[in-house]
Formats: structure tokens, C-alpha cells, sequence
């Protein structure tokens, strides 16, 4: 396994492990953890990482499936930004869904043009309650480049 597709396989699994026991499971009524994945899509994202071989989107693609493959009760969503600066787009909404269905806008996505990581992350941020347990996880490869 690359260590880049372990690294993030690593990150989505501790943070879907750090959400501890399911609120039902400790008799409490507060909702389910979330994680929301912040994908960049910028056209940046078809280099490849020093020596290894493929495009950074399509290692990291297939670490996001082991990833989600692994987890079993976080509700999971998935917002990509790019290809404009003023494009950061709910891809999936937060839920219990199976891998399929996470990793289609991912399997259709032809990275181009421009990331706007501050939109995306605005947009994950918009995504959780007050007060609701949960992550963000950004997957990207540089700083903002829309300024």
C-alpha cells in the first residue's frame, strides 16, 4: 500500500474510531458523529507525489474506498470544490450511506482548473448541528488558489 493512500486511510479510520460508542449504544439521545470529506478537484490533483507512480486524485480515490469500505456507523458526507473559485458542491449529504454511493461523484470526477479550500471548508462547516460531534477531513494537495 502507498503511504500516501495509508495516511489517509488512517485519518478517515481514527476519526470515525475517535467518535467512541454510538449515542444509542450509551443510552444518551444525541445524534450519530459526522464526517464530512472535503475533496479538491482542481486540475493540480493529477500530478503525482514525488517518486510513486499515478495521479494524486486517483491514489487518493482509492484510499477513500478502503477508507469508507472500513468504517461502519459515522454518517459520512462528501463536498468537492473546483473547478471555479466559486465552486464547492455538496456531493453527498451526511448519512449512513454504502460505499457506492459515497464514492460515485469521486468515480465521475475529472479534476480541472482551479480549488477553492476555504469555500469547501466553509460549506462542510455548514453541514453540522451546533453542538453535533463530528470532523472534517480535507483532501488536498496545496493552498487556496483562488485567494
Amino acid at each position: 500500500m502507498h503511504l500516501h493512500r495509508l495516511s489517509v486511510t488512517l485519518a478517515l479510520l481514527a476519526l470515525l474510531a475517535a467518535s467512541g460508542p454510538s449515542a444509542q449504544a450509551q443510552g444518551k439521545a444525541t445524534p450519530e458523529p459526522t464526517a464530512v470529506i472535503v475533496f479538491d478537484s482542481s486540475g493540480s490533483m493529477w500530478g503525482e507525489i514525488g517518486s510513486e507512480r499515478g495521479p494524486k486524485f486517483e491514489r487518493t480515490r482509492e484510499a477513500l474506498r478502503s477508507a469508507f469500505a472500513a468504517q461502519k456507523s459515522a454518517q459520512t458526507g462528501l463536498i468537492v470544490f473546483g473547478p471555479s473559485c466559486t465552486t464547492a458542491d455538496v456531493a453527498v449529504p451526511p448519512g449512513a450511506h454504502p460505499v457506492d454511493v459515497l464514492m460515485r461523484p469521486l468515480d465521475r470526477l475529472n479534476p480541472k482548473s482551479k480549488g477553492p479550500v476555504a469555500l469547501g471548508l466553509k460549506r462542510a462547516m455548514g453541514l453540522f448541528e451546533k453542538g453535533a460531534p463530528g470532523g472534517i477531513i480535507l483532501v488536498h494537495d496545496g493552498a487556496d488558489n483562488c485567494g
